[in-house]
């Protein structure tokens, strides 16, 4: 069964923002850099590389496209975008292919790491966005795609996150540390999950809880970013 219908529909638009690109640029936004790494939770038929406009319109000398991978079990290395905070992602490198993915990327923060949730509909994605500096290099981001509320523990430190929530917990810097995540289930709390998980400062992990269809179970996908091997810990 595809990952991606594991996902209420209102959790997903509750995480994701869909914008339709602004019919002109202004020369700044043509010229503001955004850095952007992805992944993807499960792949919708044959859309594992999609294509990204860089450089503002396509008469622009600064003008070109951008291959974007999308992988489901690690987070690509980073992507330099030039243009507005607006970014639709196209199945082929065709300035009149509609966006098979779009975003309009909150806040102002420069960098961001984008994952992919395919549709209900199977026909693109939903983009949920994480700033990156709410995210560094040895810590676990959690989001809660679910329909329940859950109390997720990783040694001392407990979050709790209602349908829709998102957390970041640092990790031990290589040290293994117990973990147990209840959920609130037909108002009954239950251990779904009792485990030990282990990063190191140069790993950071996206753990993204959903309800498995037509029963009370959740469960989690895992995707694992590893630091650039030029990049010095504390980037």
């Amino acid at each position: 069964m595809s990952f991606l219908k594991f996902f209420p529909l209102p959790v997903l638009m509750g995480l994701s923002l869909v914008l339709l690109m602004p019919a002109g640029l202004t020369a700044q936004e043509a010229n503001k850099k955004i850095s952007i790494t992805v992944c993807a939770t499960d792949i919708v038929g044959d859309l594992n590389t999609l294509h990204l406009a860089s450089g503002g319109k396509p008469a622009a000398k600064t003008f070109k496209w951008l291959d974007i991978p999308l992988n489901v079990f690690t987070v690509s290395q980073p992507i330099e975008v030039t243009g507005p905070r607006t970014l639709n992602f196209l199945a082929t490198a065709t300035p009149d292919s509609p966006p098979v993915a779009s975003i309009g990327l909150p806040g102002d923060a420069s960098s961001y790491l984008l994952v992919f949730v395919p549709n209900s509909d199977s026909n693109g994605y939903r983009i949920i966005p994480i700033a990156e500096h709410d995210f560094p290099y040895g810590s676990y981001f959690l989001v809660n795609c679910s329909k329940v509320r859950l109390a997720v523990n990783i040694a001392d430190q407990k979050k709790l996150l209602k349908s829709g929530e998102q957390a970041n917990v640092p990790g031990a810097n290589g040290k293994s540390q117990d973990v147990s995540i209840h959920a609130s289930i037909h108002d009954e709390v239950r251990l779904i999950r009792s485990t030990r998980w282990q990063l190191d400062e140069n790993q950071r992990e996206v753990v993204l809880f959903y309800s498995q269809p037509g029963t009370d179970v959740v469960r989690s996908k895992h995707i694992m970013a590893m630091r650039a091997a030029d990049a010095k810990p504390g980037r």
